[in-house]
């Protein structure tokens, strides 16, 4: 998934013309800490509600205040993982997207990218998600791939999270069934430890929120 294709289509970018008060009245409306300035198509810079809260007198044009924005924005080429980094290295609330030539097309939020990440690990799709504990060197996908096929269960996706200061890792896997009860029988018997599991009948919200602390852990955000 690239990022031209986690732009969120609802974000308007500001101009030099427009004045920095409305400017802070439109991020609260969108729920932004940043909007992105383009002139003509080119892409000036992105100003943050910080600078325009330091300003002595914030009542002034955009263009007064040209050199606090910030020439923060990614290729349209660059992979989710790129976008992710940089959300989290810059602490923003909205990336720009500039195509090849170096034109603005569009921005990605924190909802965009939040809905890409689901997209991602499968959790609008109907399925259970199995938490292994194991340690590093245990860790063999095939084996984990073989179990699931004998038990007529597809693999949606796989996750690892490193431990800190430690030799363990989590394995998160998606399956395509809630009926996993054989499947982890079968794990068990292979003496795998199943930190947890996520079903369809648990609160979907709980199960949610787990799900993108795992993914979020696992991009190191």
């Amino acid at each position: 998934m690239y990022a031209k294709d986690i732009i969120d289509t609802t974000i308007q970018p500001i101009t030099y013309k427009d004045n920095c008060l409305t400017v802070l009245s439109w991020m609260e409306d969108l729920k932004l800490m940043h909007i992105p300035v383009v002139d003509d198509g080119d892409f000036c810079g992105l100003i943050s509600e910080a600078e325009i809260y330091s300003l002595d007198n914030p009542d002034v044009l955009v263009s007064e205040v040209k050199d606090k924005l910030k020439l923060v924005a990614i290729k349209e080429t660059h992979y989710i993982h790129n976008v992710v980094k940089m959300f989290v290295v810059r602490k923003l609330s909205l990336l720009p997207v500039l195509d090849v030539e170096g034109k603005y097309i569009g921005s990605i939020t924190q909802n965009s990218l939040i809905n890409a990440l689901g997209d991602i690990i499968s959790a609008k799709v109907a399925g259970a998600t199995i938490i292994f504990e194991m340690n590093n060197n245990d860790f063999v996908l095939s084996q984990i791939a073989n179990i699931c096929e004998e038990n007529d269960v597809r693999i949606l996706n796989v996750f690892t999270l490193l431990h800190e200061d430690s030799t363990k890792m989590d394995v998160i896997i998606k399956v395509n069934t809630d009926d996993v009860d054989a499947i982890i029988r079968t794990f068990e018997r292979y003496e795998y430890s199943i930190k947890a599991t996520f079903l369809k009948k648990d609160n979907r919200d709980d199960e949610m929120r787990d799900r993108y602390e795992y993914i979020m852990n696992y991009l190191n955000i």
